[in-house]
């Protein structure tokens, strides 16, 4: 048991010098080679259990929501934390957000929502606008902590008819998947242990003044219908 403490423990000091060195590492080694080394690095530095994700009885924290991604990013995965957010906020449901950075090199410089962020979990809810890939970085920085005794769900994205092998152990800390389109949950269906639940992104559509045909200079004698299928 010693031994083995001792081993997980220098696996994380090797793991955080790589994260600091990422500059240096990227422009020598390939892409498809430091996934490989990342991959392994934290399967050894930060072990997942089954039950890193399994409540004890009543979830801890207030009701309401903790969400974690990428709240300033300047990408799509943020705007997808963006926009779970401006749906909370809208019918007024409770929750927090958890900004990750993680490896990510993206600009952080989206503020919008920085007024509702928080350092740590409060709600008895994590939903991770997190891919699956990241997942293990979420468990590298804050550890089971921040999963125990939480219904966790990860809002997932993947545009590929078949799911990597490689990232299974990222279902160890959820207790169930949305993803944002049929495709994305055919996908991820066929390999996952836990319920897969199709939960579109949401749209917001500002009509700030009337349409009507005058404005598109529509000669008001004729009128057209256009039959549309779906």
């Amino acid at each position: 048991m010693v031994v083995l403490k001792i081993k997980t423990h220098i696996y994380r000091i090797i793991y955080k010098l790589a994260v600091i060195s990422k500059a240096i590492i990227v422009p020598i080694t390939p892409a498809s080679f430091r996934t490989y080394v990342k991959k392994k690095l934290l399967n050894q530095a930060y072990p997942i259990t089954w039950q890193q994700k399994t409540l004890d009885g009543t979830p801890e924290g207030e009701k309401g929501i903790n969400l974690v991604g990428y709240a300033r990013a300047e990408m799509g995965i943020g705007e997808s934390c963006r926009i779970a957010a401006k749906s909370m906020a809208t019918v007024n449901l409770p929750f927090g957000i958890i900004n990750f950075t993680g490896t990510n090199s993206a600009r952080m410089t989206d503020h919008s929502w920085i007024h509702k962020e928080i350092t740590s979990p409060k709600f008895n809810v994590n939903i991770f606008h997190i891919n699956a890939e990241q997942m293990m970085e979420i468990y590298a920085q804050y550890g089971s902590g921040i999963f125990n005794n939480r219904y966790n769900i990860g809002y997932w994205h993947w545009e590929l008819p078949d799911f990597p092998d490689e990232w299974m152990d990222s279902f160890n800390l959820v207790n169930e998947i949305w993803v944002p389109s049929t495709f994305v949950a055919d996908s991820i269906s066929m390999k996952s242990p836990v319920p897969v639940v199709k939960i579109p992104h949401s749209i917001e559509v500002k009509i700030e003044h009337e349409r009507t045909r005058g404005i598109f200079s529509y000669r008001r004698k004729h009128s057209y219908s256009y039959p549309c299928t779906m």
